[in-house]
């Protein structure tokens, strides 16, 4: 099953313990399936290298009398970026709203 989505860029993604970079950072998503994500890096020394995100399976231990279990990618998508956080980063399309002053200064 390949699934077709939108060209989104901004995902924070967990799902690599050997690359450091992974906590918190910016990727592309190339392929999504069944099994797992393909992305590679947009930002940061490790820029343009392929990963995979592989489904992990989470079970409750709760001391239910039943073994629930659930099956997840570990991705979050970048609904928001901080201003400071937002520093140094060149976006394509960049949305503001902005009801009030950002800056006490």
């Amino acid at each position: 099953m390949t699934t077709e989505f939108p060209n989104c860029s901004d995902i924070f993604a967990s799902s690599s313990p050997s690359l450091s970079e992974c906590w918190l950072s910016r990727h592309d998503w190339k392929n999504l399936d069944r099994k797992c994500i393909l992305y590679s890096f947009a930002i940061g020394s490790n820029k343009g290298k392929d990963t995979f995100g592989p489904r992990i399976t989470c079970y409750e231990d709760k001391n239910l009398p039943f073994h629930l279990k659930r099956t997840q990618f570990p991705v979050k998508l970048a609904f928001a970026i901080s201003i400071n956080k937002s520093q140094g980063q060149s976006f394509g399309r960049v949305g503001l709203y902005l009801p009030e002053d950002v800056f006490a200064h």
